[in-house]
């Protein structure tokens, strides 16, 4: 048997599984589910599963939906605050300014090794927002956790938006999905 006439199948035969593969992920990567709600919709990457939301949070916003991908470690998670307005009221300052100020103030308290990375101001749904791209290190002292909050003010109520993951594609693939998607209801 001549090696040199069975090397050129099997090569063939791995380009195309590995094709295959390949071709599998990029489909699934491009794959959405849709969360909706009265006040809000977004698309989000497959993968993720809805799980009860942490009934011991302590800060005024409610959860709307929690979703949660275990492999890599993925976190979506949807807040609302009602009356958020009041405090920038009682400050005599802007709405997102307070917003802002009061999230980043909270983030770097809550997580430790806190980095943020970016914050900025841009548009969803119409609405004036804030993004704060930041990064934490886990409970297990070892992983770090890439996370993106949008504040999006509406009304005289917040929306908070929270994406982490321990995997940068996934995070990166999530936010701008979820970005590119969301819908505030009026």
């Amino acid at each position: 048997m001549n090696i040199q006439k069975i090397g050129l199948p099997v090569a063939l035969l791995a380009a195309l599984i590995i094709g295959g593969l390949g071709g599998w992920w990029w489909y699934q990567a491009g794959r959405a589910e849709t969360f909706s709600s009265k006040a809000v919709t977004f698309n989000y990457p497959v993968g993720y599963q809805k799980v009860a939301a942490d009934s011991t949070a302590t800060d005024h916003a409610e959860t709307i939906v929690r979703l949660v991908n275990g492999n890599p470690l993925g976190v979506i998670e949807l807040n609302h605050e009602t009356g958020a307005i009041i405090g920038a009221n009682i400050a005599k300052t802007n709405f997102l300014d307070f917003l802002e100020s009061n999230a980043e103030r909270a983030l770097s308290s809550s997580y430790a090794d806190f980095h943020k990375s970016s914050s900025k101001r841009l548009t969803i749904a119409g609405q004036a927002a804030s993004r704060i791209d930041f990064s934490y290190e886990g409970k297990d002292k070892k992983t770090t956790l890439t996370a993106t909050l949008l504040i999006i003010p509406k009304g005289n109520d917040a929306y908070y938006l929270y994406v982490q993951s321990s995997d940068k594609g996934l995070w990166q693939t999530t936010i701008d999905k979820i970005q590119s998607s969301i819908i505030i209801h009026s």
